[in-house]
């Protein structure tokens, strides 16, 4: 028999109330899961950290609402209620790399998937090698692969074995229930596209060619931009054609142009993805710096955004744009997936700077850029190859139209103290981090950007021209390294008096067979290096040049004092024999600093880099070849321009940082040393799998393969754990030490003479004496003197 109970009024209240709330709840439309989360309408996924780890993006894929990401060595998602990219799972190193036609595939094997894609709410992956697809599930950090299907992929097979590879497709899509792959037809062959059931794998060849870049449409439709490979370019003007727009219908095999084109302002033969909007009738694209809206009849396109990617559009990616929920776009490239609204909203709060030339890295400009998601910038236009030089510089100055916000320049194009005494420079000496950063900068560099107390100018690219001499080659020759310049000429009458004949596997210099040429052209280049470091008035009559330029000219040069005739067989292969030597002395070589440390990392092409003085004793010097990053004074985006600047000096490579920091002595660490080895070990397994099918020819050729890899794998084991030893380190700063910037007369001076080449080469042709070849480039020289005084 039940007990009854007694409940108090307050209690039966509350359940009326609360039974209430719940059946209204009930009641209610369901709504989105993420319709109550906070959700990212406008940022990025990865900021730089993909460049930073040396990773990059693959493929992208939406399944349901979520955004899946297959870098090269893991997967990442991207859910409703997320404001970064969330790692999930490793997966094994990306590649498409020198596979065989899969006969090394075992079928107990983990898929390698190249490429992930959505169909019917499940996340799907193509095995390249394998040439299969599978459905792939995510529980934890444990991926599951289940209902393999076989691809017939042989028409994206090229070369022989053992280095047959996957032609890697152009775009891919699902369509219904088919997957559609097109190639990259540059042979113009009669099919590039093809489709695949998605339940049986049957394939189909379509006659629709050249579809660049394609989306689902309505009625079972593709629409695609179309454009010719072999026929890009506008005859008349050399610029490229326009992509047409056409419908594609997959059921009939049959293609509908829609009387529209689509211009991105890319003119490099990269086309974008595209991405259609049913609900809004709606077709969207994007550039690297814009996001563009196509409606209606897509004859107009509309700006609704922005992107940070300028000079880092290198093609798109499968799956590289798409539509979230929100009314929001996904938009992917190698290095980050940008989320941006799909209305002008886009546009809201975004600075546009404009940027005259660029940085040579141009993966840090988009490493920079990414961290700055307030800021797109752009190229100045109306200008040749986007750079305006120092005489159009002045020209917009005068006339008050410099479109400019930044530039990029050079020391040898323009005339610094000028651009700072004429007032075109902003200071930059209210940031923390640019004032720091110029301090701790070696002196005899530091003194160049700064003019009382404000900084006008900061360093970008810097290259290293240093002269270098193979250490194991002078010690197996029985050589000295030569201390001087005049040392490299009493060098040369040694080796041509005999020694080049007994150590045939050496040259005297890099450079052509015409070593005469090169020495004098080598001696005078650093003539002039060493006069103007010092402050020096450029004066070539003196006893020191005429005794060095005698001495050359008194060298029996025993054929090493022509040119090469190239028409002639048998010079050509003089020439590639004379190409295989070692050269003692190596010359014209750039550097950056990062990279100085590749000349001494094996023990048996050890370089030592030189800068020598003229004559042993005296100081030596080296001119710079800077890229140098300044803000305009004309500019209303100096705060946002300075923001720039300041991320450079952040993001730049730390071996760069600590090169002009003449107080940074210590080894720099590798922090990718470890996915390196194992990068190198997975390559070594795969190069020993193949070589023991291997037969013939193909044997002996992975048997090399193995043994260079070996080696290069023990030397980055030994030898990479740092990105510069202290001993590295301490050779860079020597170079740097010596370096010196030039100014405005020095820079008159060397135009100068280069304007004047014709007289160097008149005078290594014989046609002027060593007298005449000096007074008349004193002569120039001189006038340039009278007009700086």
């Amino acid at each position: 028999m039940m007990k009854s109970v007694k409940y108090s009024p307050i209690f039966l209240k509350n359940l009326r109330r609360l039974l209430t709330l719940m059946l209204v709840a009930c009641l209610l439309p369901l709504l989105p899961l993420w319709a109550g989360a906070e959700v990212l309408e406008r940022g990025n996924l990865f900021g730089s950290s993909l460049v930073d780890d040396e990773d990059g993006i693959a493929s992208v894929a939406l399944v349901g609402d979520t955004l899946y990401i297959r870098t090269y060595m893991a997967l990442y998602t991207f859910g409703p209620e997320d404001q970064r990219a969330v790692k999930r799972a490793e997966f094994q190193a990306y590649g498409f790399g020198n596979y065989t036609d899969g006969a090394d595939k075992q079928e107990d094997d983990e898929p390698a998937i190249a490429v992930i894609l959505a169909h019917d709410n499940k996340l799907l992956g193509i095995d390249y090698v394998a040439q299969k697809l599978y459905t792939m599930t995510l529980t934890g950090d444990t991926i599951t692969y289940s209902e393999p299907l076989a691809l017939d992929l042989s028409d994206f097979m090229e070369g022989e074995p053992p280095f047959v590879y996957i032609n890697s497709p152009a775009w891919i899509k699902v369509l219904g229930d088919r997957l559609y792959l097109r190639f990259q037809n540059y042979e113009n062959k009669e099919v590039d596209l093809y489709s695949f059931d998605l339940k049986t794998g049957e394939r189909k060849e379509h006659s629709a060619i050249h579809y660049q870049s394609a989306a689902a449409y309505k009625d079972g439709q593709l629409v695609a931009l179309k454009a010719d490979p072999n026929n890009m370019y506008d005859e008349q003007t050399g610029r490229m054609k326009d992509p047409v727009l056409v419908l594609y219908n997959p059921e009939t095999d049959t293609e509908t142009a829609l009387d529209a084109t689509l211009n991105t302002g890319t003119d490099s033969g990269t086309f974008p993805d595209i991405w259609y909007d049913e609900a809004q009738d709606s077709l969207y694209t994007f550039s690297e710096t814009d996001v563009y809206r196509l409606s209606g009849d897509f004859k107009t396109k509309t700006l609704i955004g922005y992107l940070p990617m300028m000079g880092s559009f290198w093609g798109t990616l499968p799956g590289s744009l798409q539509g979230l929920p929100g009314d929001r776009l996904a938009i992917a490239f190698h290095n980050n997936v940008f989320i941006r609204p799909r209305t002008e909203k886009g546009k809201e709060g975004i600075t546009v700077l404009t940027m005259s030339g660029g940085l040579d890295d141009d993966g840090l400009t988009s490493r920079i850029l990414m961290e700055m998601d307030d800021i797109t910038l752009r190229r100045v236009e109306g200008v040749e190859y986007s750079y305006v030089n120092a005489e159009q510089l002045a020209s917009m100055f005068l006339t008050g139209s410099a479109p400019m916000d930044m530039m990029a320049i050079n020391a040898y194009g323009f005339d610094l103290d000028k651009l700072i005494q004429k007032g075109y420079l902003a200071d930059l000496s209210e940031s923390p981090i640019i004032k720091e950063y110029l301090a701790t900068m070696a002196p005899n560099l530091s003194k160049s950007f700064v003019k009382d107390g404000k900084i006008y100018c900061v360093p970008g690219n810097i290259m290293l021209f240093p002269m270098s001499a193979q250490v194991k080659a002078f010690e197996k020759v029985g050589l000295p390294i030569p201390a001087s310049i005049t040392d490299i000429v009493g060098l040369a009458e040694r080796w041509m008096d005999g020694m080049f004949k007994e150590h045939t596997e050496y040259n005297l210099l890099t450079g052509d067979t015409n070593m005469k040429r090169g020495l004098k052209d080598l001696v005078i280049e650093k003539y002039i290096s060493n006069k103007l470091g010092a402050g020096e008035e450029l004066v070539f009559d003196t006893p020191l040049f005429r005794d060095l330029m005698t001495r050359i000219d008194q060298i029996d040069w025993q054929g090493f004092d022509q040119e090469q005739d190239w028409s002639n067989p048998a010079a050509q292969s003089d020439m590639m024999d004379f190409w295989q030597k070692t050269s003692l002395l190596g010359t014209n070589m750039g550097f950056e600093p990062r990279y100085m440390s590749s000349l001494n990392r094996n023990p048996n092409e050890q370089s030592q880099p030189l800068v020598l003085p003229l004559v042993e004793g005296q100081d030596a010097y080296q001119d710079a070849d800077f890229g140098l990053l300044v803000v305009l004074s004309t500019s209303k985006n100096q705060e946002a321009a300075r923001r720039f600047i300041e991320q450079f000096v952040i993001k730049q490579h730390p071996a760069e940082k600590a090169a002009i920091n003449l107080k940074a002595t210590g080894s720099i660490p590798n922090p990718n040393h470890e996915k390196e080895l194992k990068q190198l070990e997975t390559g070594l397994s795969q190069l020993k799998a193949q070589l023991k099918k291997a037969t013939g020819a193909e044997k002996s050729n992975l048997e090399e393969m193995l043994k260079n890899t070996e080696e290069y794998y023990q030397l980055r084991k030994e030898t990479g754990m740092y990105l510069m030893t202290e001993q590295e380190m301490a050779a860079v700063h020597a170079i740097i030490a010596r370096l010196f910037i030039v100014d405005g007369f020095s820079n008159a001076q060397r135009q100068a003479l280069y304007a004047a080449h014709e007289l160097r080469d008149q005078y290594f042709e014989g046609a002027i004496t060593l007298d005449q070849f000096i007074q008349q480039t004193d002569d120039k020289l001189r006038l340039v003197r009278m007009e700086y005084q």
